[in-house]
């Protein structure tokens, strides 16, 4: 039985196959009868245009040349193979896009065909291994299990992960706390407007102190995304897969190595990555490390010229004929070294079945998240006379409305009882001033809290002080109740918007504006899913802004000094930038704590529902 996303891969197969190798209608259209033969003028990818994108199309070409070349057919040449800028779905931009079709990308497709191709023969190869050294040597009965997954980006998550905890931890025993002061303003501004608003007292400050003690999957994701383990749509499923292993737990917003997984990761890593000499070329993290170097390369060349298919091709065998003989030495040390790794299994054995014994999973790296002061930010308070917070609600029976409307009742009014609504302020301050989930934070002093609520409902200018030098020689420059206590605004830096026009006109990137006018009530899943769309669109409407106000003559602030403090902006997104999948998902587990594969999924479906 395949899943939703193999049988849509089985589904494309057949189509592309039936389309592209036999040159048949697969279905009626128009006067034509399925099965009429046509001749192919050109092929157009459309997929994304990065290197898992490309490498889905040239899969698709290639499959279709071999199923044409098996029954003797026509193939399509390289010269009839196009690309097409899709940075809209728009009608009027994908018309003009077809009418200036360019060469495709060979070099980024090859590129992620080493990395296909490297995934699936380790993958395969050393899974398999080390499940025929575990039923060979180990297995005592036919029930005996224990999950065994060699694969690239489980082990190396597992790995990054264990590192982030060490680190984390290290943190947390140094004491490694920031000092902030943020100042936040109402409104996308610039400095004449700072200006106003501090003299007005209009904004919101707020003395935080803060550790980045705490792992997340969003924090593994970006690590993961650092080091090039796993793509844009394997990397975030990493979280979840070390979970079903058993290798990681969840702990609220955090994410948690178990006992189970620190010794998977410590006993197999011995093998995964031998300890050779210095220029060996041996071990999962350096073919990992060598095929980032690859994909990064064709990248970047594919911003400056596109690479010729016979160039391509040589790139990609001289990729391959580096890895082979490495791995087949890689083969006959772990070949040398069975018993050992057999004992490494027995030992994993023993820990799974007390793992799986267990309610919960241990983990030893247990990070205290502990608020570093007393955090002594008030509820804000509501006008008692718009809605009643004590009470309950409850329902009367039909008779009682009739006697009520009747007049025979003995209630003389009829009142809906509300009860509380909890809020929650530490959201709405990670939310505001962009605190990442890994990050633990205290409140020492705020001024303005009333606006805290008005400020989450609209995009905001924030800025950072960080107060590590003045906190040692002087007071800090905050009362709750006359608000930032400094003489004198200086020295402001203007922020650099010429990089928005080098993107836009030097990078080959699907992460644009879709510009989804076309979007209904339909096609969003819920609140979460507007929410979502609100996301998409925030990085534009930010940039944008940024441009009317510096075409208008206004000054877009990067920073400033009050006194002696030293305020940087605090910017939620990259300027000229779109959301792409990966930040996405970042963005909306940061601010909502909403899960990975929900956002994927909710995302999937405005892409595919839009019209």
């Amino acid at each position: 039985m395949y899943s939703d996303e193999s049988e849509s891969y089985v589904a494309r197969t057949l189509w592309f196959e039936y389309v592209l190798a036999w040159k048949k209608l697969p279905c009626k259209y128009k006067q034509y009868t399925k099965g009429t033969c046509f001749n192919i003028e050109k092929v157009i990818a459309s997929t994304d245009e990065d290197i898992a994108g490309s490498y889905i199309f040239l899969s698709v070409i290639d499959l279709a040349n071999q199923v044409s070349s098996r029954n003797k057919l026509s193939q399509i040449p390289p010269k009839k193979i196009k690309r097409l800028d899709m940075m809209s779905l728009e009608a009027k931009e994908l018309r003009k896009s077809l009418s200036n079709l360019r060469e495709f990308d060979w070099d980024m497709a090859f590129a992620g065909k080493n990395r296909a191709d490297f995934d699936f023969i380790f993958g395969t190869t050393m899974t398999t291994w080390f499940k025929s050294l575990w039923r060979d040597n180990i297995k005592k009965n036919k029930s005996e299990y224990i999950p065994i997954s060699i694969g690239r980006n489980r082990c190396l998550g597992l790995k990054e992960l264990i590192n982030l905890e060490i680190e984390a931890e290290n943190r947390v025993i140094n004491r490694e706390i920031k000092d902030y002061l943020y100042v936040v303003f109402p409104g996308l501004i610039g400095w004449s407007e700072i200006v106003e608003y501090m003299r007005q007292g209009n904004y919101l400050s707020l003395h935080l102190e803060m550790i980045e003690c705490n792992v997340t999957p969003a924090t593994l994701l970006l690590k993961c995304q650092e080091l090039g383990i796993g793509t844009h749509t394997t990397r975030y499923k990493i979280s979840s897969q070390l979970k079903a292993l058993g290798l990681a737990d969840y702990d609220q917003q955090r994410l948690l190595s178990t006992t189970y997984g620190q010794s998977y990761n410590y006993l197999l890593d011995e093998y995964l990555n031998p300890k050779l000499n210095s220029e060996s070329n041996i071990g999962l993290s350096k073919w990992s490390k060598n095929l980032h170097d690859r994909i990064t390369e064709a990248k970047k060349i594919n911003l400056e010229k596109l690479i010729d298919l016979p160039s391509a091709k040589r790139n990609y065998t001289d990729f391959m004929n580096n890895f082979f003989p490495s791995f087949q030495e890689y083969i006959k040390i772990l070949e040398k070294r069975k018993v050992d790794i057999s004992q490494a299994l027995e030992q994993l054995r023993d820990l799974y079945y007390e793992y799986e014994m267990s309610t919960q999973a241990e983990s030893s790296h247990q990070i205290e998240n502990t608020v570093i002061s007393p955090n002594n930010f008030h509820e804000p308070e509501y006008n008692s006379n718009s809605i009643m917070l004590q009470g309950y609600e409850s329902c009367i029976s039909e008779q009682a409305v009739r006697d009520l409307f009747e007049g025979t009742s003995k209630h003389s009014t009829i009142k809906r009882i509300i009860p509380p609504v909890s809020i929650d302020v530490e959201g709405i301050i990670r939310r505001i001033c962009v605190i990442p989930q890994e990050f633990s934070f205290g409140v020492k002093q705020v001024y303005n809290e009333s606006l805290l609520l008005n400020l989450e409902k609209q995009q905001c200018t924030v800025f950072r002080a960080n107060l590590a030098e003045i906190i040692q020689h002087s007071e800090i420059p905050l009362s709750e109740e006359q608000g930032l206590l400094i003489k004198s605004l200086k020295n402001y830096i203007s922020m650099n918007l010429e990089q928005i026009n080098e993107i836009k006109e030097n990078t080959k990137s699907p992460h644009q504006p879709l510009m989804m006018n076309s979007i209904s009530r339909s096609d969003i899943s819920g609140p979460l899913g507007l929410k979502l769309v609100q996301e998409y669109n925030n990085p534009w409407v930010a940039t944008f802004t940024k441009i009317k106000r510096h075409r208008e003559g206004g000054i877009n602030v990067e920073s400033f000094e009050a006194d002696q403090l030293q305020f940087q902006r605090v910017e939620q997104y990259l300027t000229g930038k779109v959301h792409n999948f990966e930040s996405l998902l970042v963005t909306m587990f940061n601010k909502y704590g909403v899960p990975f594969q929900k956002t994927a999924n909710m995302a999937q479906d405005l892409y595919l529902n839009v019209d």
